[in-house]
Formats: structure tokens, sequence, C-alpha cells
């Protein structure tokens, strides 16, 4: 995906032409908004070494959406992320 520029350099670099015809082409337009997963399925896919010490959330995190769990069990780890639409583990945050 490109966005083009033409800049005409005699007029002090002013912006003369934007494309950006392929951005809004490729543009992601079908984020679902809902999750297929429920709080309660999303929590059992996590491992079982795991406590879940809060509820989860829905969050977006790199543009998934995803339910961010607060466990413990884990030294440092704080949350582990799964995708509420096909249950995978999108990652965790560590206590910093």
């Amino acid at each position: 995906m490109t966005l083009k520029t033409k800049i005409f350099m005699l007029a002090k670099g002013r912006l003369v032409q934007f494309d950006a015809v392929n951005y809004f082409r490729y543009y992601k337009q079908d984020f679902p908004l809902r999750p297929k997963l429920s709080p309660e399925e999303a929590a059992h896919k996590l491992n079982k070494m795991l406590q879940i010490s809060g509820a989860p959330v829905l969050e977006v995190k790199d543009g998934d959406l995803v339910y961010a769990i607060p466990v413990k069990g884990i030294d440092l780890v704080r949350k582990i992320y799964i995708n509420a639409i096909n249950g995978d583990e999108e990652g965790f945050d560590y206590v910093t």
C-alpha cells in the first residue's frame, strides 16, 4: 500500500498533488465490532497453571479485538490477551 505525493520544489516545498486511492482501496473495513467468543470462553483458552485475577476486558490491541485477562501464576506476567474472534493467544503484559 502506498501513498503518492508530488511536491513542487520551486514553490518552497508546497504539496501540489496527493493520491490516497490505494490507501482507501485496501483499508480494512470489515473490522468486527462484536466478539464471537464470550469472556468465559476466552478464559477457558488459558493454561490451567494460570489463575484469573479479575474480569476479562474487551480491548483493541494491534488492530485485533482481544480480551485482556488479568492473571496470576507466572512471575511478572500481568495480563494475557486472547483474540475475541478466533480464541488465539495474542500476547501478554509484564509487570514493569
